[in-house]
């Protein structure tokens, strides 16, 4: 959540006309999403700031999205400036205008924000498995589920019947199949009641008129 504020924060601050940096910060955004770090220099980072083996090093990287500030700053923009004016009119700060006024206008595209962000760290386990070599008490579910799928690969599993690992590998068998539905129910029950946010929210800002 505090990763889709700062989101709603950064596209409103690049969607202001008014505002003196917005097309320097556009292209620095933008720049981003042409010329990524790759892996070796963000664990470089990540190890020099002291955030290895804990939870940081997952939350910090992932923690904003330079797709999703494009998308908040194309909502913002089909705001009319009307409601902006008019609240400075009426003595409100940009805080209170970007929080109180804006932001609830935008509901749509925020939900898919917050939807995406949390599908796409649901299902995150290769940054864990990068930066939590020494912390398997704090590895996600997902890491979990792909270290006992690649453990109790289906090859393995012994077919005859008389053989007296047969029982215990089909209990394995069963055990992997229980984990993969627990990762997958949360995200299968949540979208229903998202999806009629997804159709208004992401095209917001890609139609006129």
């Amino acid at each position: 959540m505090f990763g889709t504020i700062l989101t709603a924060i950064a596209g409103y601050l690049v969607s202001r006309t008014d505002f003196k940096l917005a097309k320097p910060l556009t292209l620095f955004i933008m720049f981003t999403m042409i010329f990524s770090a790759g892996t070796l220099p963000t664990y470089m980072v990540i190890r020099n700031m002291g955030m290895l083996n804990t939870r940081w090093a997952i939350l910090v990287p992932g923690l904003m999205n330079t797709y999703y500030i494009i998308i908040m700053k194309s909502a913002f923009e089909q705001l009319p400036m009307s409601f902006e004016e008019s609240a400075k009119l009426d003595g409100a700060n940009s805080l209170t205008i970007l929080f109180k006024i804006l932001m609830p206008m935008v509901k749509p595209t925020l939900a898919v924000v917050v939807m995406f962000t949390v599908i796409m760290q649901w299902n995150s386990w290769y940054p864990a498995s990068i930066y939590l070599v020494k912390a398997r008490d704090k590895w996600p579910l997902q890491l979990f589920m792909r270290d006992l799928l690649v453990k109790n690969d289906a090859s393995k599993i012994v077919t005859n019947a008389n053989d007296a690992n047969a029982a215990i590998n089909m209990a394995g068998n069963l055990v992997k199949y229980c984990v993969t539905v627990v990762g997958t129910a949360p995200i299968l029950l949540a979208y229903p009641f998202a999806q009629k946010y997804f159709v208004s929210g992401i095209t917001l800002g890609g139609v006129k008129g």
